[in-house]
């Protein structure tokens, strides 16, 4: 999501503010970043924003600073590229985004809406799992842990596999309440190969039809973003989440033995569907792993 449309008061104020100070060169940039992580540093009151960089910040960082005017600082890398924004003022308007009912939707459905979560909305997922301890108790044969919230919206997958980003998806009601939630990794090991990590539904709303809606929708959204394959693993035990997704549409592509959640061992089904034309061959070609016969 982008700086002006997650923030955009601030983005307006911030461009002017760099325009007066004769760095009108990096307006532009700040109205285009696409903020990948948010979070709020209670130790020095400030709120960080990390956006997109397509290469690796390099030595010789520089910060241009607007707290005079902005209360706000960038932080650029030796080449000039925006790597971070510190925000220290804005208070009313970071409240009233951390309130889930004012976040922009990315998809909505009858009575709730998807939007992207931020590590400041940890504890509120925490609270999601503890409220629905159905899907951990099955995978793993307990409830998630008091860190499992906070662990799961930092994992990522192992280096050397290529991902483009993660995302963490709140499907949000109407008073603001959290009644689902999506983990998403985009381009996993080639682009177009979408990987939907977790999708867990308030217990109270299994059996509404909430759940075939919420994934309508995030598939919707996938395709939409560059997704042209999703995939996903589910445990042997895990006879209704399996149930589900052979019913929207996944098909098993092989299996992997002795894998762990938890404190159990289980036999994983890889599943994969096509969201667009099924070239099978091309999708093993560009996934050799999922291959039934791959190691």
């Amino acid at each position: 999501m982008s700086l002006a449309a997650l923030l955009p008061e601030l983005a307006a104020d911030v461009e002017g503010a760099l325009v007066r100070l004769g760095r009108g060169d990096l307006a532009d940039r700040v109205h285009a970043a696409r903020i990948v992580a948010w979070h709020r540093d209670e130790f020095v009151q400030a709120t960080e924003l990390h956006v997109v960089a397509a290469h690796e910040p390099g030595s010789g960082d520089s910060t241009v600073s607007l707290l005079d005017e902005t209360g706000v600082s960038l932080e650029l890398d030796a080449a000039g590229h925006l790597v971070r924004i510190d925000v220290y003022g804005y208070e009313d308007v970071l409240a009233r985004l951390a309130d889930l009912r004012h976040r922009r939707a990315l998809f909505a459905g009858p009575g709730w809406r998807a939007v992207e979560g931020f590590a400041l909305d940890v504890p509120r997922l925490q609270a999601f799992f503890d409220a629905n301890p159905e899907y951990h108790v099955t995978v793993s044969g307990a409830p998630a842990g008091p860190g499992e919230a906070r662990e799961d919206f930092h994992a990522m997958p192992p280096a050397e596999w290529p991902c483009t980003r993660k995302w963490v998806l709140l499907f949000v009601d109407d008073g603001g309440a959290v009644v689902g939630m999506a983990d998403i990794l985009a381009d996993l090991f080639a682009r177009g190969i979408w990987h939907v990590g977790l999708l867990i539904v308030a217990t109270g709303l299994h059996g509404s039809g909430a759940a075939q809606a919420m994934y309508a929708g995030l598939e919707g959204w996938m395709r939409a973003s560059g997704a042209r394959w999703s995939r996903l693993g589910v445990v042997e035990c895990n006879l209704r989440g399996e149930r589900f997704w052979r019913q929207v549409g996944y098909r098993e592509v092989r299996q992997r033995s002795d894998y762990p959640v938890g404190a159990r061992r289980h036999l994983l089904r890889v599943m994969a569907k096509p969201l667009g034309h099924a070239d099978w061959d091309r999708y093993f070609g560009a996934v050799p792993r999922d291959r039934p016969e791959a190691p």
